[in-house]
């Protein structure tokens, strides 16, 4: 739905006066039909809710209200958009071959050191080239936008499947109407045909479903497409081209741009990554690469070129969190000799992950080399290694992990098993028992980046791919200097090589030097500036992206201070942004001015010096001579740039605020470098997939994505009485009990959700009734919910943000878990009635030999279990609630 943010006269008057829904309906008529661009009477634009409800209402069905009968009106000429599009003529594209892998140096066996190869001279500097930074790697920046989806009425008797997955169990209802048989080839015709009907079923509940499974699992949008397609031939067992029109559908349904493409040997779907991939044969549709999912690429492949309005999104190849299969375990045994002895290790690991990660698509290297190991794998890897490294020096460390690497694993030169050369993700490598050169790297360079958390880079020669570490300073041998810091080269294939020596035939050659990404250095840095900001009243809204970093290495950070009243008295929230610089000492911060609560959300670099501020607020806000005001108290969303030096060049609002309901919606706002707000666009996308932020910048402007549960500040009073949270407490419970949930999950979960609504707090005598009045599970006193409840002085949502204070200022230690005295968290409803909880700060998991930062986690009611986002590489995580974590 889009709004655009422009002057019309008497229509601007009107919309001041109209719910949100009402403005979404009535844009879609003056602008989206051209019979109605002269302009319709609001009696008329109603009759689109009327009209539909009385479709709904023959069926048996509940009305639509307003809002989601303009997004079920939106949606459908969405589709309506691809079903012309599927009629216009069908184009007969060439086959452009795959790219291939770059091909390794052909070596008879494993290349041995000569000690009669110098092996120890003085520090230099060998020459070479860095490779540009690629910003479609930040996730970021290039995240899927917001889906506007069809609102759907479960159906009564739905139909219901299981499939394996990787060896998981998926567990689906699905809508009849998505399975009936197609048995003959896809053609113009047949996907036109197969499109109307999808375009009637219920899809989107199916959909989510899926979506919920690859929050379970860790899957990236790759996986998740894997997922779709092993639904699809679930669906379709003995259909092939009912699964591959069920495939193209639900991608598009999910927002992605795929496409049919047909031929004399078949059809395949058509599908666009970002990053690229190699190995697979593509077409170019409209200037956009296509790739070819199934083998019909030895004759031109047919396909139509109109896109879905909705459904743009390229699958992106970042691996941002682990893998959580679950499954049976089992051992590899490494035996590796090291300074006269042999030491032993026993790793355990899960064999489906191995798999999935073999059947990747092979792209860019540093997507192997940053790729997070499963917890199992990660957690058995350092309990076994890090005590033999603690009591090493760093560059007795290294060599030793360099000489793992290089024994453990036997060189093969080309991969037979594959039939080509291939990167190796690190852990597929540690549980196989070869590799070449590629794998050998990402592997050691995953080892000093997670292991040592030092820092490593990815050297490229001609043919062979090798590593550079850095421990702090040079050491003796080949060095690169790269951005200031000394690099010294570190060769895994090189057998009995030390670090500090370059191969001989590649001395004469300049490389190229691949940076990989250190997560623990720079969250240790965005630590340590927010715990200097706190000490002088700072506080954090939430974002998860109120820190960055620029070329120079100075520091910038955004939130919220309190403001104070001429009594001294803290009243409301208002934004600040600060910089410190490279020796981390406060250089300036701007402090903005707000009569409501008004909070600093994001920074966004875009230039040299040039840099962006998000944020949300309501009344007037003001800062150095600037101000802009909100409609009476109502949210919305701001946006001002600013330089180096802190200096404002302007400051400009949403119009959000001309919106009248407060509910569950995304909003998409677009604005130019000079701070024009160019269009408002409204989406009701499940909070579990909307990730909300600064999105796709370009060099004329901006986009950023907010919602109404994961932007502070943009809650708005319901119009109907809240309840007091003890009220809504009992009532989640009992309804909950009504369901069957699991009690210790249905009590978590109902105490968290009466807090949803800001100014809402439980305190340590509410929790205390609780217990009196039986309502809590576990009254057990030696149960850890008992223990947990007990502790705690205080729950108060303040703006949007839990707070958690204890009863004795102590930790709360449970099980894996510790919850300091004063922790803060947002609370994320979503559509599945499942919870998401974002943990800002003061919540860690204790495992193994480290201790680990709570991202998120996942309330899974269906399970009970806890799904858990942990540490700097986000590893995933289940425990069951009842019996792991609250028995």
């Amino acid at each position: 739905m889009l709004v655009k943010h422009q002057r019309f006269g008497p229509i601007n008057r009107i919309l001041r006066r109209l719910s949100l829904s009402e403005i979404g309906i009535l844009f879609l008529l003056l602008f989206g039909s051209p019979s109605l661009i002269d302009g319709q009477s609001i009696k008329e634009f109603k009759e689109i809710s009327v009209n539909e409800s009385r479709e709904y209402l023959l069926n048996n069905q509940k009305p639509l209200p307003y809002l989601q009968s303009g997004f079920h009106y939106f949606s459908r000429e969405q589709d309506n958009a691809l079903a012309e599009g599927l009629e216009s003529e069908w184009v007969k594209f060439p086959v452009i071959p795959g790219r291939s892998v770059p091909k390794s140096k052909r070596f008879d066996s494993a290349p041995l050191f000569n000690y009669e190869e110098t092996s120890s001279h003085n520090p230099r500097y060998l020459p070479c080239f860095t490779a540009e930074k690629n910003e479609s790697f930040d996730e970021t920046l290039s995240a899927n936008l917001p889906r506007i989806r069809k609102p759907e009425y479960t159906s009564a008797s739905p139909s219901r499947l299981s499939f394996k997955f990787f060896g998981n169990t998926i567990a689906i209802s699905f809508d009849k109407l998505l399975a009936l048989p197609v048995n003959q080839p896809v053609s113009k015709e047949i996907a036109i045909e197969y499109w109307r009907k999808f375009q009637v079923a219920n899809s989107n509940h199916l959909v989510a479903q899926l979506m919920t499974y690859r929050d379970r699992l860790g899957l990236n949008e790759w996986g998740y497409f894997l997922l779709v397609k092993a639904c699809s031939g679930a669906l379709y067992p003995a259909d092939e081209s009912g699964s591959t029109l069920l495939s193209w559908s639900l991608m598009i349904r999910s927002g992605f741009d795929v496409k049919l493409g047909v031929n004399q040997l078949g059809s395949s779907l058509l599908y666009t990554t970002t990053p690229k991939i190699s190995g697979v044969p593509s077409v170019k549709i409209d200037g956009a690469e296509y790739y070819i999912d199934k083998s019909i690429s030895s004759f031109p492949v047919s396909s139509y070129t109109p896109k879905h309005p909705g459904a743009s999104g390229s699958i992106h190849l970042n691996i941002n969190q682990s893998i959580n299969f679950q499954g049976e375990s089992e051992i590899k045994k490494i035996q590796f000799p090291w300074d006269k002895k042999l030491f032993e290790f026993n790793l355990k690991f899960n064999p489906e992950v191995v798999h999935y990660l073999e059947a990747y698509p092979q792209t860019d290297p540093v997507i192997f080399a940053n790729a997070p190991f499963s917890f199992q794998a990660k957690e058995s890897l350092f309990r076994q290694l890090r005590p033999v490294l603690s009591g090493m020096k760093k560059e007795e460390a290294a060599a030793f992990l360099q000489q793992f690497v290089q024994k453990s694993f036997a060189y093969r030169p080309y991969n037979d098993l594959f039939g080509y050369d291939r990167f190796m993700f690190p852990e597929e490598l540690l549980f196989s028992d070869e590799s070449n050169d590629k794998g050998k790297a990402l592997l050691y360079a995953w080892l000093i980046n997670n292991l040592l958390v030092e820092k490593a880079v990815l050297v490229e020669f001609p043919g062979f791919f090798s590593v550079a570490i850095s421990l702090g300073r040079p050491m003796d041998g080949d060095n690169f200097l790269i951005d200031g810091t000394s690099y010294t080269m570190a060769d895994p294939t090189f057998e009995n090589a030390p670090i500090g020596l370059v191969m001989k035939e590649f001395y004469q050659l300049k490389p190229l030097i691949l940076p990989l990404k250190n997560p623990s250095e720079a969250i240790s840095q965005q630590d340590k500036i927010w715990k200097l900001a706190m000490t002088i009243g700072a506080e954090r809204s939430g974002t998860g992206r109120d820190f960055l970093r620029d070329e120079n290495g100075a520091s910038y950070i955004t939130g919220y201070f309190r403001e104070k009243n001429s009594k001294g008295i803290s009243t409301s929230p208002a934004p600040f942004v600060a910089r410190f610089d490279e020796f981390n000492k406060l250089t300036w911060m701007v402090k903005f001015h707000s009569s409501g609560r008004a909070f600093g959300l994001e920074l966004h670099q875009l230039d040299r010096n040039e840099f962006y501020l998000a944020g949300s607020f309501r009344g007037d806000l003001g800062c150095n001579g600037l101000k802009i005001t909100s409609n009476s108290s109502d949210p919305d969303l701001f946006f001002a740039q600013l330089n180096s030096q802190g200096e404002l060049g302007w400051m400009s609002k949403s119009g959000l605020d001309d919106l009248e309901e407060d509910t569950k919606l995304f909003y998409v706002v677009r604005f130019t470098r000079s701070g024009e707000i160019q269009t408002v666009q409204l989406a009701n996308e499940d909070e579990r997939t909307g990730t909300t932020g600064f999105r796709q910048s370009t060099n004329e402007g901006m986009c950023y994505v907010a919602s109404r549960y994961q932007t502070i500040g943009l809650d708005k009073p319901s119009e109907e009485p809240t309840l007091k949270p003890t009220l809504l407490f009992r009532q989640n419970l009992n309804r909950m009990r009504q369901l069957g949930i699991d009690m210790t999950t249905a009590t978590l979960t109902s105490l968290l959700k009466s807090l949803i609504n800001p100014g809402s707090q439980l305190s340590g005598s509410d929790l205390a009734s609780f217990r009196q009045e039986k309502l809590l599970s576990g009254n057990n006193s030696n149960s850890s919910l008992t223990q947990l409840i007990q502790k705690i002085k205080l729950l108060r949502n303040n703006n949007g943000i839990i707070e958690i204070q204890t009863t004795d200022s102590m930790p709360i230690p449970i099980l894996s878990f510790k919850i300091s005295r004063e922790s803060h968290l947002m609370i994320i409803p979503l559509d599945n009635n499942d919870l998401k909880i974002k943990v800002i700060d003061g919540i860690v998991f204790e495992s193994g030999l480290s201790t680990e930062k709570v991202n998120s986690m996942i309330i899974d009611l269906s399970s009970s279990n806890l799904i858990l986002d942990i540490g700097t590489d986000h590893q995933l995580i289940s425990k069951n609630l009842k019996h792991e974590i609250l028995k």
